[in-house]
């Protein structure tokens, strides 16, 4: 009988901790062990080292994270702490023990300029605080360990939790109308998608380590993704705000205009990966049946 793999999951109330819990029995002989940030603060190293002394385990995907990218320019500190201090006292607490981090970055590590979509080895230059804290902490690892997968993605969406796809849908179906730039692209990825692709390195046991970029195939802007969106409830019947495209939206941080990732390195290990188009409608219906009950 195989040994039961054991895998820690830390920012576990995020939308892709939360997605991972509702998969968590897709895997046999796995134990999950899930914490959110009070159960289990990263940036915390004493309580940290306790738990990852105490069980062993044999995966850590770290799923926190400091993401709101417009606070990270007001509090650049609160960041580091979390994507570069916490990813350190995990390194550390993982010295000694046979534990492989899965480590979730993103596609603001680079600064949008190019023409193409970004290879994993194209020259990294974030041009927002959150990117160049998720870039230390990727660099961190690189050095420290030899073990690790480091997974790129970008437009993270799910049925739980805060994000866009969600905002847009609500804010349509109660009849509001939105603005919405057009001006920076990339691909809306299903956390229910990067979960299955985290899945299927741990039960294949996968040992080609390092880092990889994983978001949904085909690109978008934010503008036409939301007026998908609009699309789908159009087609359940049910009235809907309108959608306007803007060029530009006054924010605080810069945003890359191109984010979208090549995913070639990921599709020759794992070519099940969807179109985007695919992934969001099938969250959306979803949402729309919850909402309808």
């Amino acid at each position: 009988m195989n040994e039961k793999v054991s895998v820690l999951v830390t920012g576990a109330n995020g939308q892709l901790g939360l997605t991972l819990k509702s998969k968590q029995k897709e895997l046999k002989n796995t134990d999950f062990h899930f914490y959110d940030s009070k159960e289990l603060d990263i940036t915390k190293k004493g309580r940290l080292t306790q738990i990852v002394r105490e069980s062993n385990f044999d995966y850590c995907i770290n799923c926190a994270a400091y993401t709101n990218v417009e606070e990270a320019e007001k509090f650049p500190e609160q960041a580091y702490a979390v994507n570069v201090k916490g990813v350190e006292n995990l390194i550390e607490a993982f010295i000694g023990t046979e534990t492989i981090l899965i480590h979730i970055s993103t596609d603001y590590v680079f600064d949008g300029q190019k023409g193409t979509p970004y290879l994993e080895n194209d020259l990294a230059s974030p041009i927002n605080i959150y990117g160049k804290s998720k870039l230390k902490g990727e660099l961190v690892i690189q050095e420290h360990l030899e073990r690790f997968f480091i997974i790129r993605t970008s437009w993270l969406y799910s049925k739980f939790g805060n994000n866009f796809l969600k905002t847009v849908l609500f804010n349509l179906i109660n009849g509001k109308s939105m603005k919405i730039s057009s001006m920076e692209k990339g691909a809306p990825t299903s956390c229910n998608s990067l979960s299955e692709f985290i899945l299927f390195l741990i039960n294949k046991k996968i040992n080609e380590f390092g880092l990889y970029q994983f978001t949904a195939r085909g690109q978008t802007n934010w503008c036409e993704y939301a007026k998908y969106i609009r699309e789908i409830i159009m087609k359940a019947s049910i009235s809907s705000g309108d959608i306007n495209c803007i060029e530009h939206f006054k924010t605080i941080a810069k945003r890359p205009k191109n984010s979208v990732l090549d995913i070639s390195k990921a599709r020759n290990l794992y070519p099940k990966i969807n179109y985007w188009e695919e992934d969001v409608e099938s969250v959306v219906q979803v949402l729309i049946q919850n909402h309808l009950k």
